[in-house]
């Protein structure tokens, strides 16, 4: 519509122009018929006839263009203001048509800033439960990992006591191995000496059954001798 309306613009200095160039060629004519007058007045006893004749040429020949240029100008400027008058037409739908854009556009700019504040909102309150879940969960990982070390520590002096009664129970091991040691020895010892005392009591058996049978062998001897002759 701008475009059109320089345009027109345009088309209205052209015909300023015309106007003004009519203007001028009227002049023009105008100077010439009054120069033509003038001659006629001096020339008038010459050629009467013919300077009267060129004058009515020349003053049809004005009026002519004259009228030619007035219904120019009558017909440029009916077809001027009539443009104009879509152009203003136009150019108040176009303001009416960019009037509401416009107001859609600041509907759209408070839509799009509301928008904008409830989503920086819902951000925000994401950001904080985000915050506050991070910090809750930190303080349990903390908690916990103070249970562990405490528990780690806890399980070092176990294990560390453990080592200790470990070492302890070889360093007895060791000990109870050498002590059975000598334990097995006593002990064969012990053996051997309760295999001589079996022996020896075996022996003793003998010797004192033996000694009976022959106290007896002797008291039979003795009691035989003493019946067969007196002593």
């Amino acid at each position: 519509l701008e475009a059109q309306l320089d345009d027109a613009k345009a088309e209205a200095s052209k015909e300023k122009k015309l106007r003004e160039h009519s203007d001028v060629y009227s002049k023009q004519l105008e100077t010439e018929l009054e120069s033509l007058k003038s001659q006629q007045g001096r020339g008038a006893a010459a050629g009467g006839t013919e300077s009267q004749q060129e004058l009515s040429r020349l003053k049809a020949e004005l009026d002519k263009k004259v009228l030619f240029y007035e219904e120019e100008l009558l017909r440029r400027d009916s077809a001027h203001s009539s443009e104009i008058k879509n152009l203003r037409k136009d150019l108040q739908e176009s303001e009416g048509a960019q009037l509401a854009a416009n107001k859609e556009l600041l509907q759209l700019r408070d839509k799009l800033d509301k928008t904008k504040r409830d989503r920086q909102t819902e951000m925000d309150e994401a950001v904080a439960a985000l915050k506050e879940k991070y910090e809750r969960e930190k303080n349990l990982l903390t908690e916990e990992n103070r249970k562990l070390t405490s528990e780690t520590d806890k399980l070092c002096s176990f294990v560390d006591k453990l080592t200790a009664q470990n070492r302890q129970l070889e360093d007895d091991l060791q000990d109870l191995s050498s002590k059975k040691e000598s334990v097995a020895h006593w002990e064969a010892q012990i053996a051997e000496i309760i295999q001589w005392v079996s022996d020896e009591k075996d022996a003793r058996g003998y010797l004192q059954a033996l000694a009976t049978k022959m106290t007896e062998e002797l008291e039979t001897l003795r009691s035989s001798s003493l019946g067969t002759r007196p002593l």
